[in-house]
Order: structure tokens, then C-alpha cells, then sequence
């Protein structure tokens, strides 16, 4: 009786022990993608556990051995430590189950946080195409650029030669101004003497009849 109770003391002592320390690990996962390197650790760590578990099981199930060969050999209290390692085998089948739990919410959460990843590398993706489209534009512009800038070059030289040839026109156009103002001066000089010359060879033919 006294080696059953330290058995169990034994397994409720590991179990605790893998109870907290799994707890503590939980608390540490996040739904995000830079903690699976914490989950990794915690996976080792979960694993060092488990080994101690198995070995702590295994020592259990060697000393239940023992004893059931003591119990047989005894022949005393067998459907009493029959019980007792019943009750041991259900505390480690609810053991196994309470990790089979856990782990499948963790399988949960590395689900989440895979699709989580998908959907941040698709929009990786989108954002790259975004920023090679913008590239073009930039190009775009930076080439529209070049040619206003050559269009503008291009304009100014006319607008110099546009300049140039209305100098040279406003000259010119002085230049007739003054000629036909001399013109218009002449002309007149010479109309008046015409009529000059007109009446005088008027009189001249009127003194010759």
C-alpha cells in the first residue's frame, strides 16, 4: 500500500509539473509569425518534459509491476490496488488527453498563423507590383519632363529669332517711314511745281495765238 501511494504521489507530482510548465507555454503563444521561434522553444521545452514524463511513467509502470507481482505473490488487497492502478490509469489517460487538447489548439494557431502569413506575403506581392507601377510612372513623368523642358528650349529659340526678325522689321519699318515721308515731300514739291509749269506754259500758248 505504502509503494501505491508513493506511485501516485510520483505521477501527480509529474503531472503538475507538465501541467504548469505547458501553461506557461500557451501564454507565451501569439497569433503572429515572429513567436515561432518562441513556439519552437516551447515545443523543445514541451518535448524535455514529455521525455521526463515517459521516464517518470515508465519508472511508475516498473514499481506498478513490482507491485502487482508483489500484490499476486501476496495474494492480499488485489481488487483495492486493482482500483488504485485503474485511478493511476485513468490520471495518465487524462493526462494524454488534456496534451492531445492543448496540441490541437496549437495545431490551430499555427493554422491561423500560416494563413496569416499567405495573406501578409500576398499583399507583399501586390505591394511590389505597386511599387514597380509607381517606378514606370516616375519614369513617365521624369521623360515628359525632358521633352516640355525640350519644347521649351525649342521655344525660346524661336521666340530669340521671332525677336530678332521684328528688330530687324521695326527697323526696316523706320526706314520706310522716313523714305516716305521724304517720298510725300517730294511729291508735293513736285505737284506744285507741275501746276507751276502747267500754268505757265497755259500762258505762253495764249501769248503765242
Amino acid at each position: 500500500m505504502k509503494k501505491t501511494a508513493l506511485i501516485i504521489s510520483m505521477v501527480f507530482a509529474a503531472s503538475a509539473a507538465a501541467e504548469v510548465s505547458v501553461k506557461d507555454s500557451l501564454e507565451q503563444l501569439k497569433t503572429n509569425v515572429e513567436n515561432s521561434e518562441q513556439n519552437y522553444k516551447q515545443y523543445e521545452a514541451n518535448s524535455q518534459i514529455a521525455e521526463k514524463n515517459l521516464k517518470e511513467v515508465e519508472k511508475a509502470i516498473k514499481t506498478l509491476k513490482d507491485q502487482k507481482k508483489a500484490i499476486l505473490s501476496t495474494d492480499k488487497d488485489i481488487d483495492k490496488n486493482l482500483a488504485t492502478l485503474d485511478k493511476v490509469k485513468k490520471q495518465i489517460l487524462d493526462l494524454k488527453a488534456k496534451e492531445q487538447a492543448k496540441h490541437d489548439k496549437e495545431a490551430e494557431q499555427v493554422k491561423k498563423l500560416q494563413e496569416q502569413m499567405a495573406k501578409i506575403q500576398a499583399n507583399m506581392h501586390k505591394r511590389q507590383l505597386n511599387m514597380k507601377a509607381y517606378d514606370n510612372k516616375v519614369s513617365e513623368v521624369e521623360q515628359e519632363k525632358k521633352d516640355w523642358k525640350f519644347q521649351q528650349e525649342n521655344m525660346n529659340s524661336l521666340v530669340a529669332e521671332i525677336d530678332k526678325k521684328q528688330k530687324t522689321a521695326e527697323a526696316e519699318k523706320k526706314s520706310w517711314a522716313n523714305k516716305a515721308k521724304d517720298y510725300n515731300k517730294e511729291a508735293k514739291k513736285w505737284k506744285k511745281a507741275n501746276r507751276e509749269s502747267s500754268r505757265n506754259l497755259a500762258r505762253f500758248k495764249k501769248l503765242t495765238d
